[in-house]
Order: C-alpha cells, then structure tokens, then sequence
C-alpha cells in the first residue's frame, strides 16, 4: 500500500470522527479527546527533543498533562503550583542529564528553552482549542478555524504542486512554495468568510476577513514551527502513529498555533 494510499485511508476515517466530535456540542467528550491528543503529542515532543533521563521525559508528559486540565480550570492557585511542579521537572530533567555527563554545561539553557516552549506547546495550546468550544457558538467558530487551516493546507498543496516554482524556505520546509502558500491563504481566507456567513456568528466583513487571514497565517506558521523542530533533531515524522499522516503534532501543528489567536480575538470582544 502506498503512502498516499494510506493517507487518504486515514484522512477518510479521521475527518468524519473529527466533525461528528465537533458537532456533538459536548464539551466533556471535547476536553477528554484533546486531553488524550495533548498526552499524544508531550509523549511526542520528548521523543523528538529530549536525550536526557527517562525521569526527567517522564516528568515533562506529566506536568504538561497536568497544566492543559488545569487551563481548563481557569483557577489561579492551580496554574501557579502546575507551573512550580513544570520548573521543579524541568530543573531535575536538567541535573541528572547533566549528572550523567548527557548534557554539557552550555546546553542548559537551550533545554530550558525547549522544556517551556515544548509545555506550552503541547498544553496550553491545545486546551484554547477547548477555550473556544466552550464560548458561546463556539463549535462553530472551531469549525471556522479548521475550515481556515485545512483548506489553506489543501489550497497550497495543490497550487503549489501544480505551479510551485519560488521555494518559500528551503532550510525549514524544502517543498513549500511562495506560490503555494499565497493560493492557500487566499482559498482558507474565503473559506473563513463563507463559514462565517453560513453560521451568521458575530463580527463584521472586515474584521472576520482579517481573521480569517490571521488564522491561516498563524497555522502556516505553526507548520512550519513543527517542520523546522523535526530538522533540528533529524526526525522525519513525529511519530508513526496515524498512518500516511505521520503523528499528532504532524496533524495539529496549525491548529494549535491558531487556536490561541482566536481565543484572544473572542475573549478581547473584537470577534
């Protein structure tokens, strides 16, 4: 079976559960499936960017687990001791890589760096996702935000394929196109606004056009975010998990990178 075979096999299984879930308007059935995702993807991410203690791996799927339900929460006092118990994993991550001579000195801070931003990544940004599904209309305004990433994906797979021709970053993403990425956004933009008028939800032309140009920005952005993480640790997928597609972060990289600039926006008042 071919690859692509196996990528629209799984897209054809994956997309419907994906919009039933959506359109059930069950936020606990939401919060469990995306708690399960955000497991998925910290399990993924120190498999990619860690080489420290098994301990220490094991301590950042933990506390990241624990800050995307505490998000959740809204409650102050939680969020300070989850953020305590991330600082105190990450300082024991660090000094037994160190005490196993698997870390030099120098990289300590870098570590520092991935074991926040990997927290937030794989935690806080997935659970903005369940943020706005709670708000009122809310699983239509995430059915705004996927139709804005998937068919900016589509839109530049196929232009770019078919007239592709100015590489937009060779280092980061060595298939991607200008011409690909400009027809995606354009083709996710619309997509945006028609979903925006089939619903009738709140804001005006303009604003919701600047958010849906937002939106797809935002999820190229945070493809490339992923695309340019596998290459600094030499990985090709972040896992194998869903057949064809690769892994978690593979499938959610736009999404979650979207999802807390929407939040904002609606929590702001400006949507």
């Amino acid at each position: 079976m071919t690859n692509t075979t196996k990528r629209v096999l799984s897209a054809l299984i994956l997309t419907p559960l994906a919009v039933a879930l959506i359109l059930s308007q069950n936020s606990f059935y939401v919060e469990i499936v995306l708690g399960f995702v955000s497991l998925g993807m910290a399990w993924e991410y120190q498999r990619i960017a860690f080489r420290g203690s098994v301990v220490g791996r094991f301590l950042f799927i933990a506390s990241s687990v624990e800050l995307y339900w505490v998000v959740l929460q809204k409650e102050t006092f939680l969020l300070e001791a989850v953020s305590f118990f991330l600082f105190l994993s990450m300082t024991i991550h660090i000094f037994l890589g160190h005490l196993k001579e698997e870390m030099e000195l120098g990289d300590v801070f870098y570590s520092c760096g991935s074991w926040v931003m990997g927290a937030l990544y794989v935690s806080v940004f997935p659970a903005c996702l369940v943020l706005i599904y709670d708000r009122p209309l809310g699983y239509q305004w995430v059915i705004f935000v996927f139709s804005c990433i998937w068919m900016t994906d589509t839109g530049a797979w196929f232009f770019g394929k078919r007239y592709g021709k100015t590489k937009l970053s060779h280092r980061m993403s060595p298939k991607k196109t200008w011409e690909g990425t400009l027809a995606g956004t354009v083709i996710g933009v619309v997509s945006g606004v028609l979903v925006w008028k089939e619903f009738s939800l709140e804001g005006n032309f303009v604003i919701v056009t600047a958010a849906a140009l937002l939106v797809s920005v935002f999820g190229q952005v945070g493809d490339l975010f992923e695309s340019l993480l596998k290459r600094t640790y030499g990985v090709k997928d972040s896992s194998q998990l869903i057949p064809g597609h690769g892994g978690l972060l593979d499938r959610m990289d736009s999404a979650i990178f979207a999802a807390p600039l929407l939040f904002i926006l609606l929590r702001s008042g400006i949507l």
